[in-house]
């Protein structure tokens, strides 16, 4: 089995204390790693808990229940996008996200869940056109 050598030993261990720490380690590796496309990839802000009206006026602006959490917005040949849930290690989609990945998929966009940053990192690796994959990383392909 091929090791990788883009985590630190330390980090494949790493169990974040919240889904947003791991997302947000994910986004970080991603920015550092991808800067010509980084831009591309983002967050749908759809998990904020809100009182009724505010809840009410985002509804009415387009907020969508199983959304998933972040959008990589590069086709690559296969799809026209990659979908990312995280969820911290345990976790399961709900009934809302899976429907939603389904869809996805219909759709032309790849739909996944991730636990952990070691398999985001994997995720995006396998997506990307190898034009896209910095020289540093593609050994790791």
């Amino acid at each position: 089995m091929k090791t990788n050598n883009f985590t630190s030993e330390t980090n494949k261990t790493t169990i974040f204390q919240s889904e947003a720490q791991l997302q947000a380690a994910c986004v970080l590796w991603f920015k550092n790693e991808f800067r010509e496309i980084r831009d591309r990839l983002y967050r749908v802000p759809n998990d904020a808990k809100r009182n009724i009206v505010i809840g009410a006026q985002e509804v009415a602006m387009g907020l969508t229940k199983g959304v998933l959490d972040l959008n990589l917005d590069i086709a690559n040949g296969q799809y026209n996008g990659l979908r990312i849930e995280m969820k911290k290690p345990g976790e399961k989609a709900t009934p809302e996200q899976k429907r939603m990945i389904l869809q996805n998929m219909e759709f032309g966009y790849k739909s996944v869940v991730i636990d952990n940053l070691e398999a985001f990192q994997l995720e995006v690796l396998s997506y990307l056109p190898a034009h896209l994959i910095p020289e540093s990383l593609k050994q790791l392909v």
